[in-house]
């Protein structure tokens, strides 16, 4: 996008015009002299929209009870103000970390941020959502997903018959035994 400038004698005339949007950094006004006259100029940068959120969670998947980290990231938007928020079955999440790149003054700005979140059973049909809200974004936040589905490793069938089968018989098993023991001592009494 090109930049649109506005000539002015001075700022409080450019800052009234209703045609000139108000410039709040003062790096952006610059004096200059044609014919004679102080000539006052601000740089109106061009406004740009965050890329839609791109979320990723680990590589691999996790068993549930482990704490996992998901990560957002957009990028491309003008001016740097940003609002991000984290999600996980619509209740939103309190503590993540994000940082917004680069640091000083830029055409441009990226955004990374990283959240938490410890898996249950039960997110196997959960989401976490990042949020971005912009200025520039005149429909809403956007919004990217994972489904937890992708990162929660299920029991096999096998694990769990195992366990069930353990739990099932052993106390019969136990009792078996027990009943064998006492019919043979009291055979060899006999």
């Amino acid at each position: 996008m090109c930049p649109r400038f506005c000539e002015q004698q001075e700022r409080s005339k450019c800052g009234s015009d209703p045609h000139v949007h108000r410039v709040t950094l003062p790096q952006l006004w610059t004096r200059k002299q044609r014919r004679g006259e102080n000539m006052l100029f601000a740089r109106i940068p061009p406004s740009a929209k965050p890329s839609p959120p791109v979320v990723s969670g680990p590589a691999g998947r996790v068993s549930p009870g482990q704490t996992v980290s998901f990560t957002c990231k957009s990028h491309g938007f003008f001016p740097w103000t940003i609002t991000l928020k984290w999600f996980k079955d619509g209740n939103e999440l309190p503590h993540f970390r994000t940082t917004v790149d680069p640091k000083g003054e830029s055409v441009s700005y990226n955004l990374s941020s990283t959240a938490q979140v410890v898996l249950s059973p039960q997110d196997v049909h959960s989401q976490v959502i990042c949020e971005v809200a912009h200025v520039t974004l005149q429909g809403g936040p956007l919004r990217g997903t994972a489904n937890l589905s992708d990162t929660i490793r299920e029991l096999k069938i096998s694990d769990t018959a195992e366990i069930l089968v353990a739990l099932l018989l052993g106390p019969k098993l136990l009792l078996v035994i027990g009943v064998i023991a006492i019919y043979m001592h009291k055979k060899q009494k006999a």
